[in-house]
């Protein structure tokens, strides 16, 4: 799934918005405190929404029914891209963070009901590591440059990430635009006192490519194409619609193509300076901030040492019954992967087709409505496969996939990503989520462990969907690609967390890696967390299913799995647990009684 903008400082992209309504020390009864506590959560929700124009326009077409001012929500480029950490602004959101827990902790949780329970463990959650994490000894370790996730990588999803729905948001958007030089200029140099400091970690080769790819497409881009068919799509007449497609192009090459070129000049000078080519646990604080964002990309309360034992674990066991297939099937161990194809021809065939297969194995839901689209030559990148962009919680309008078309239709890589963003993944469960959680904040809080973690649950799962394919051959890809993600998450932890160094890292996996092992280490040296979501994710969620079969034998059914699993939507795994301990018990009770109705 795409996040709307890159995950700045982890206390900022923690910090919700601040309410403040007034603190009341005295316990009400339930009924008033469990209003109280809605009146917080839903002040919360429009002071996160006004504190970004880009949020409100991505998350709600009509705001003010959400109580939500749109002509009050912050325009500058950092409500875009993120801001850029200073000693002022960590002060700034430290009062403000303690302002949040003094008002939240004269809340009486037993007072409220439980998905209000769940909120607020949810909110004293984010919280917490928040307050954790805005401290000024982190200042210079948050990367603006990573390859993956960087300022130049979000700059080019300008058509995909911001949605244009009024002349007014054609307006901001030129604004936004006319801002990113000078905003650029402010990340270089933070950029080179990280260098200064130390703690520099850039994949400059990556990066200065991606910028150079921009930069040779210019105004013939794909993405200022796709803008302009957006302001075409308005319908506000010829003579505006021709109007602002010209500003929208003048800006596109007098603000954001320097900023590109800009970005580039910048990093190729920087290029001969300190980098830093280990994990972040061998820099100065770094071992204690990946601590922190182990706890924010997961969402999980295990520590880093248990869930490395448990992932390779996972691995092991995979590994093994990899060998036990090749024994069986020695044709299986030369056989190109690239060589088998799924039964589908078009994306639209195959969503449609596993929409109808899983009602048996998922709760219902709405009729989906949706669109497919591929990824721009400036948007493609070699670690995105596609993703699924979040619709307005109103929406009216169609779910949007996007997808890399360097992948064929009919591949095990496309089947992976239309199950993982589309059906049953991501598509299929925010939707559900929305279907059954009325409340706006929990509706845009993001926990990507979870959310991740589904989403590689349900592509697993989503194997035995494949009609037509040899039962060996089908096992073969799914050990392959669960493997797969465990191994990721090791890597990050083994490089960013113990420290192993590339000639360690290609002694321990050079024999799965070969002549690819030193570029998968940089990628995942240079952009720490990126892979944990997805692995620790997936690994809590097998982890929960194992629990509730060994716990209910034949009385297990995917179906009611999976309604308690969806059933407080995006949450940490505390929740996600707690939620599932409740299933079997409940599922226990019945069976008793049913035996008991039987005697």
């Amino acid at each position: 799934m795409k996040l709307r903008k890159r995950v700045g400082a982890l206390a900022t992209a923690l910090v919700l918005g601040i309410s403040l309504v007034g603190c009341q020390a005295q316990p009400l009864n339930s009924q008033e405190e469990q209003a109280r506590f809605d009146d917080f959560i839903q002040n919360d929700f429009v002071q996160s929404m006004e504190s970004s124009y880009w949020a409100t326009t991505q998350f709600l077409e009509h705001p003010e029914n959400f109580g939500v001012d749109a002509s009050e929500a912050e325009t500058s480029v950092e409500s875009y891209f993120g801001a850029v950490p200073t000693q002022a602004s960590i002060q700034e959101t430290e009062t403000q963070l303690r302002e949040a827990q003094k008002e939240f902790r004269s809340f009486h949780r037993d007072f409220l009901t439980d998905e209000q329970q769940d909120t607020y463990d949810i909110y004293q959650y984010q919280l917490e590591l928040a307050m954790e994490a805005n401290q000024s000894k982190f200042q210079w370790i948050d990367p603006f440059f990573s390859s993956m996730q960087g300022v130049h990588y979000n700059l080019s999803q300008l058509s995909s990430l911001i949605t244009l729905r009024t002349e007014e948001d054609v307006k901001k958007l030129l604004e936004l635009m006319e801002s990113v030089p000078a905003y650029i200029d402010t990340v270089i140099a933070y950029t080179k006192e990280q260098e200064k400091q130390g703690l520099m970690m850039i994949d400059f080769d990556t990066v200065i490519n991606d910028c150079n790819t921009v930069l040779e497409a210019g105004t013939n881009g794909s993405s200022l194409l796709s803008l302009q068919e957006e302001i075409a799509s308005l319908n506000l007449g010829k003579e505006k619609t021709a109007q602002y497609q010209q500003q929208i192009e003048d800006a596109y090459a007098t603000y954001l193509m320097p900023a590109y070129q800009t970005i580039a000049d910048a990093l190729t000078e920087l290029e001969h300076g300190t980098n830093h080519t280990q994990g972040l646990c061998s820099l100065k604080n770094g071992k204690e901030y990946y601590e922190l964002i182990f706890q924010q990309k997961t969402g999980s309360d295990r520590s880093i040492e248990e869930t490395k034992e448990l992932l390779q674990n996972q691995f092991d066991e995979l590994f093994s019954e990899t060998i036990d297939l090749v024994r069986k099937r020695p044709d299986l161990a030369t056989l190109s992967m690239d060589e088998i194809k799924t039964a589908y021809t078009d994306y639209r065939s195959a969503i449609n087709d596993l929409m109808e297969k899983i009602k048996l194995d998922f709760p219902a839901i709405q009729d989906l409505s949706y669109e497919v689209h591929t990824l721009s030559p400036e948007q493609n990148n070699d670690g995105i496969s596609g993703y699924y962009i979040l619709p307005a919680l109103d929406n009216t309008k169609s779910n949007q996939i996007y997808i890399n078309p360097n992948i064929t239709v009919s591949s095990m890589e496309m089947f992976n990503l239309l199950t993982h963003e589309g059906v049953p993944g991501h598509m299929y469960q925010y939707n559900y989520m929305r279907e059954n959680m009325k409340t706006p904040w929990r509706n845009i809080i993001s926990f990507l462990g979870y959310s991740e973690g589904y989403a590689q649950y349900v592509t697993s799962f989503s194997y035995k969907y494949l009609a037509n394919m040899d039962t060996d051959l089908a096992a073969l890809f799914l050990v392959n690609y669960e493997s797969n993600y465990y191994l990721s998450a090791l890597w990050d932890i083994g490089i960013h967390y113990e420290g192993w160094s590339l000639e360690e890292f290609q002694q321990k996996f050079g024999y799965l890696l070969g002549d690819t092992a030193e570029t998968t280490y940089q990628l995942v040296q240079t952009n720490p967390g990126v892979y944990l979501p997805y692995g620790v994710g997936f690994l809590e969620i097998q982890l929960l299913r194992e629990e509730a079969e060994t716990a209910l034998g034949d009385q297990f059914q995917d179906k009611t799995f999976h309604q308690a699993l969806l059933k407080s939507g995006n949450v940490p795994f505390f929740i996600a647990r707690r939620n599932i301990t409740e299933y079997i018990e409940q599922t226990m009770g019945q069976g008793q009684v049913s035996t008991n109705l039987a005697a």
